[in-house]
């Protein structure tokens, strides 16, 4: 009869599967209420541990939901570079770009953000972590357009600037009921049009 081992997690190992099940217990709760209503007790309940193992891994609420929207931030990032660097040349990439940009809002993901720059503006603090977070995802889709186009050009940052913004802001307006899912997706395909040529301009023979 076979005797199966139990293999003992290392110490960083459990730590960091601790980590993963209180980030994914927190997504789940920030997605469903806001950060302002979810609590550190809901988090660690949710994920089946105490308070006191969200603070040897998290600062504060603060800490875990920067921690949380950063992850989702980078998959989608990681998701739209996959999706470009599967197509053969540069007019489909630009298609798949333009197709994951007038579906960002309603993705989750805009509206915990625009629920931290809120929080951000009334918190020295948080706005530097976010200002952190916000670098680190205009240096990923600089690189993505590098995959597009060959090369990062000048006039990236203001455009990616203006589509942020306009994503963001759309995605509230949907969400709050202003506009509905067809609006928002025809102003997202506009604003695209009209800003990705100045950062991938078209090809010539």
């Amino acid at each position: 009869m076979a005797v199966i081992r139990r293999v003992r997690r290392t110490r960083a190992e459990q730590r960091e599967e601790t980590r993963r099940r209180l980030l994914e217990a927190a997504g789940g709760l920030f997605l469903r209420r806001g950060y302002e209503a979810t609590s550190l007790e809901e988090v660690a309940e949710a994920a089946g541990f105490t308070r006191g193992a969200v603070y040897s891994n998290f600062r504060d609420k603060e800490d875990l939901f920067v921690a949380f929207l950063a992850q989702r931030m980078a998959e989608e990032a990681a998701e739209a570079s996959a999706a470009v660097r599967a197509e053969p040349d540069f007019a489909a990439r630009m298609r798949a770009l333009r197709e994951r940009f007038i579906h960002s809002h309603c993705k989750d993901t805009t509206l915990l953000y625009a629920e931290l720059q809120l929080a951000a503006a009334r918190q020295p603090a948080l706005r530097r972590k976010l200002r952190v977070l916000y670098e680190k995802h205009v240096e990923t889709f600089a690189q993505i357009i590098a995959d597009v186009h060959g090369e990062i050009p000048p006039q990236f940052r203001p455009v990616f600037v203006a589509m942020f913004a306009t994503m963001v802001g759309i995605g509230l307006q949907d969400a709050g009921g202003h506009i509905d899912d067809a609006a928002a997706e025809a102003a997202l395909a506009i604003v695209f049009d009209a800003l990705a040529p100045l950062v991938a301009p078209v090809r010539t023979a």
